[in-house]
């Protein structure tokens, strides 16, 4: 079974990949190999046991904050942003997350930790290459140690997913989160793996043929090359498990929403044909009541037509005749929906959007008037019409994440600070339970840092 939901993670993986491989990925495997440097300079310059082991067992949980925050980022939607970037929260956000993948983790290790202390020597026999032939891994090890391998995304997925503590051990969000999602699963993981073994691939020859004549620029550029193959697979990692969490939690919200029908029963009726609409706008120049009254009447012989109501509305309202533009846009927006016509109903909704409440659309009209009035490149009436809809229903999640891009559009582009913190503020008075409630609040107070600046 492949639903809508599943082919949106679908899409977003390559771009998640693509991303990746952006420079600041070289940043991050930078980060990650500090424990590993500081473990040889306590070892070799220091000749402190305890100082490197201390700086070997940091690598861990270091990892695990790297992991949290980048997840974070994904569930934000940032497929890009780097281990700085605060698109996915603050720090005091990043530590929850945090504390649950630590937590799981440690839970997950524990089995292990007995099994290894039950067969101590088969696991020593088998530490040794080439292992003894009559010496036979004990089953139930071998499968964990298989499983240890795809663990890593199952656990951080359900510590972003989940909004408080005690959710990581309900069954409920596991189910919800992987239930009929294997192909997805494996998705995710073979593009973490696949990647990173791409880039070896790719670059392995050029270096082998650069160590024949230069030995330690190799050396250097290979050093450099796992750095950023580290960096790489991490960020793969981490941020789509946060991008599956985010398209999980989206399908669950808008499972809650009921299916309004816009579309009429059987398609449009053609009733006026576009010539005909054109001499009416002809004859408007020099007898705009009368061309309006001629093109109404045409239209009332055949049934509702939505380009008929369109052109009516717009030469009403460019009459002055507001209340007989707004009762024809009543009419025509859903019209032009249904039709396929999102255009015309934007720009109707345009010239009504102060008094959006009389034109009595649904949420869903509403949803998709506002993505129509974004791709025109109006997104202060596409927040407007935003805004109507979360208010005809608060968990309608494509109105809320368009209000979330427009505000995070100004907030980028550092112009209109106050309609952005607006637009938080009311996303979390409208949805206070949003799973992108902390990037909402944490995208508020650099806002609010912004406009504090002399």
């Amino acid at each position: 079974m492949q639903g809508r939901e599943r082919s949106s993670f679908v899409r977003s993986v390559g771009e998640v990949v693509l991303d990746s491989l952006h420079p600041p990925s070289f940043v991050t495997g930078l980060v990650l190999s500090l424990p590993l440097l500081l473990a040889l300079f306590f070892a070799f310059k220091v000749e402190s046991r305890a100082l490197t082991t201390l700086s070997l067992l940091s690598s861990l949980p270091l990892t695990m904050y790297v992991q949290a925050r980048l997840a974070m980022n994904g569930l934000a939607g940032d497929s890009s942003g780097g281990l700085f970037a605060e698109s996915g929260g603050s720090l005091e956000e990043v530590i929850p997350v945090f504390g649950r993948l630590a937590t799981l983790t440690a839970i997950w290790c524990l089995p292990g930790a007995v099994m290894v202390g039950m067969w101590e020597p088969k696991v020593r026999a088998l530490s040794r290459f080439p292992f003894p032939i009559s010496e036979y891994p004990p089953v139930l090890l071998v499968v964990y140690i298989g499983m240890t391998l795809i663990a890593p995304f199952f656990l951080l997925t359900v510590a972003v997913a989940a909004s408080r503590f005690a959710e990581v051990f309900s069954s409920s969000l596991w189910g919800s989160l992987f239930a009929g999602r294997t192909g997805e699963v494996f998705l995710m993981v073979a593009a973490a793996a696949g990647a990173p073994c791409a880039l070896f691939l790719v670059v392995g020859p050029w270096l082998s043929a650069t160590a024949t004549k230069a030995p330690g620029l190799a050396a250097f550029l290979g050093v450099a090359l796992g750095l950023y193959v580290v960096g790489v697979a991490v960020s793969i990692h981490a941020r789509l498990c946060g991008v599956f969490a985010s398209v999980v939690l989206q399908t669950a919200t808008e499972e809650t929403v009921p299916d309004v029908d816009v579309t009429p029963q059987g398609p449009p009726a053609v009733t006026v044909s576009a010539e005909e609409i054109s001499k009416a706008w002809t004859a408007f120049a020099s007898d705009p009541k009368g061309a309006v009254e001629r093109l109404e009447a045409a239209g009332a012989g055949h049934g509702p037509d939505a380009r008929v109501l369109h052109a009516a509305a717009l030469m009403r309202h460019r009459m002055g005749d507001d209340a007989g533009s707004l009762e024809a846009a009543r009419e025509a927006i859903p019209l032009c929906l249904a039709a396929g016509e999102p255009k015309l109903a934007a720009e109707l909704y345009r010239f009504h959007a102060a008094e959006a409440a009389s034109l009595r659309l649904d949420h869903v009209q509403l949803a998709a008037v506002g993505e129509a009035l974004m791709v025109q490149g109006d997104p202060q009436a596409a927040a407007n019409a935003w805004a109507h809809s979360l208010a005809a229903d608060a968990s309608d999640i494509k109105a809320y994440k368009g209000l979330l891009k427009v505000a995070d559009q100004h907030l980028q582009k550092g112009e209109a600070l106050d309609r952005a913190i607006r637009i938080y503020d009311y996303l979390l008075e409208r949805a206070p339970g949003s799973p992108f409630g902390d990037h909402v609040r944490s995208q508020a107070a650099i806002a609010w840092k912004k406009t504090a600046r002399p």
